[in-house]
């Protein structure tokens, strides 16, 4: 009884939850702009990430990701638009990535913008753009026409903060918590399961005496 007790406690130690591998954050960081005007200098620089569910396939090319991503946060030093204060993409083809055979990012395009976008000329906005060839963060864009309901073309002002010269990104798989079908013994578990181990032997050898002696 004794033994099989401890069978039972070996075998849930083999299957203890560990954490699920499943979203992706994707960060960036910029080199410091070569121009600045306004409340920008050239120690400010662009900055930040985003996180997808899902990380992105290898070998993508120009591929939309604005409705992929389910968390961002990008500063520029001056202004930090993140994902519960701005919209990223405006629509998804303004926010585009190419990736290489590792699914590492290779040449992008992200343009940010302050929530509510300008649905009309003459409207004003702030925005982060990184892109491959260069970083910029502006203050007071002015919407020039929209299309489809959105501004699709503006004229910086007088604040702004530019480098010709990008920076490059990362990538990190984020642990969520929760059991997963395979389940990996952890190394804290591997020391339940030598503890265990040794725990059936001593009760083996203890009902191996007992046998005998009755």
């Amino acid at each position: 009884m004794r033994i099989k007790f401890f069978l039972v406690v070996f075998l849930g130690v083999l299957v203890l939850p560990v954490g699920a591998l499943a979203a992706t954050t994707y960060s960036y960081i910029g080199n410091n702009f070569t121009f600045a005007s306004g409340a920008y200098a050239t120690s400010d620089s662009v900055t930040g990430e985003f996180t997808v569910s899902v990380a992105l396939a290898p070998n993508l090319v120009d591929e939309p990701i604005a409705g992929l991503a389910t968390d961002w946060s990008f500063t520029d030093g001056v202004q930090t638009l993140d994902s519960g204060n701005s919209v990223l993409g405006i629509p998804s083809n303004l926010a585009r990535v190419t990736t290489d055979a590792g699914g590492n990012i290779v040449a992008w395009l992200l343009f940010v913008v302050d929530d509510p976008i300008a649905t009309a000329a003459g409207q004003t906005n702030n925005a982060i753009v990184t892109v491959t060839s260069n970083d910029s963060g502006y203050l007071n864009l002015t919407c020039d026409f929209t299309t489809d309901g959105f501004c699709s073309s503006y004229t910086s002002g007088a604040e702004r903060g530019f480098t010709g010269v990008p920076g490059a990104w990362d990538m990190e798989t984020v642990p969520e918590p929760g059991p997963v079908a395979t389940q990996v013994p952890t190394m804290s578990a591997y020391g339940l399961v030598l503890t265990m181990l040794g725990l059936i032997l001593v009760a083996t050898r203890r009902l191996r005496v007992s046998t005998k002696r009755s």
